[in-house]
């Protein structure tokens, strides 16, 4: 079972690289809320649907959710706008690296939490996966948004990405027991996502500019930004929440943090831009930690 955890969680990232590769084009011309809601809504609706076709609401204990889905939804939406502020501020490069703290931090919450304690190999190949990403996302060419930060802009952008950062992390942490219980990591993740979609459709109503779409919304965008949420939210999440319950969770968060390397042979396939070799150190850094924390 931990090898087919530790499968799960590496297929979650390489649902989100692909997911993250997919969705630049549409995320910039709608803008981040209504390319968040669109995904959340859209991936909400297709996992209730898939869960319903399995009959997996049998194995949900509903005395268990009502809070679940008030702090799943809330998380959801405050980690996505947060994530989203800081990518606009900081750039992509920048976001991934602050948003590689949130292996350490998981293992501390969930040693608080849980009582999880990593053996020594464990925290040596978490440790290597952490190193590979910063090294992978620090060799790559800088994008659009890597502007020059100093005073306040870097401590607003550590905040929103501990802010991010943190309330994901709390909020994937808090469907563990539910998960180990029993529920299908389907449900649960179909419950999480609608929850979070009617929460951003609500706050959609506010008559606001922030909210509008950018653009248009046209057959063509919708498909753009349907296909990595499916991909992110439905896919990457519920994969990773079946490799949640069966993993430690900073292992589990380790494995399913790859995203970054994976875009790298990504990028290089679809707009051949070849990772520079600090880039391929830091991927062949993390696959050694993927190697040591599996056969931990």
């Amino acid at each position: 079972m931990i090898v087919l955890a530790s499968a799960a969680a590496l297929c979650a990232s390489l649902a989100w690289a692909f997911g993250y590769v997919l969705a630049q084009v549409p995320a910039t011309r709608l803008g981040a809320f209504e390319f968040t809601r669109i995904q959340l809504l859209t991936s909400g609706v297709a996992l209730v649907v898939f869960v319903t076709v399995l009959d997996g609401w049998r194995s949900v204990d509903w005395s268990q959710w009502p809070v679940l889905v008030i702090i799943n939804g809330i998380s959801i939406v405050v980690a996505n706008l947060a994530l989203a502020e800081c990518l606009r501020r900081a750039g992509a490069r920048r976001t991934q690296l602050v948003m590689t703290l949130q292996t350490p931090f998981v293992a501390v919450l969930a040693f608080i939490w849980f009582g999880e304690r990593l053996p020594w190999t464990g925290l040596v190949g978490v440790g290597l996966i952490l190193v590979g990403l910063a090294l992978a996302i620090g060799g790559r060419v800088s994008s659009v948004g890597d502007t020059r930060l100093v005073g306040r802009e870097i401590v607003c952008v550590l905040g929103l990405g501990v802010v991010a950062m943190g309330v994901n992390a709390a909020s994937m942490l808090a469907l563990k027991p539910v998960i180990v219980a029993g529920t299908d990591p389907l449900a649960a993740n179909a419950i999480r996502c609608m929850s979070a979609g009617l929460f951003m459709a609500l706050i959609g109503l506010w008559p606001s500019h922030r909210f509008a779409p950018r653009e248009p919304l046209t057959p063509s965008l919708l498909r753009q930004a349907v296909v990595p949420g499916l991909l992110g939210y439905g896919v990457a999440v519920s994969l990773f929440l079946f490799a949640l319950a069966n993993l430690d969770a900073a292992v589990c968060m380790a494995l399913g943090s790859l995203a970054p390397v994976f875009v790298l042979p990504i990028l290089w396939m679809r707009f051949g831009l070849p990772p520079m070799p600090r880039a391929w150190a830091g991927a062949l850094t993390a696959v050694a930690g993927v190697v040591v924390v599996t056969g931990a």
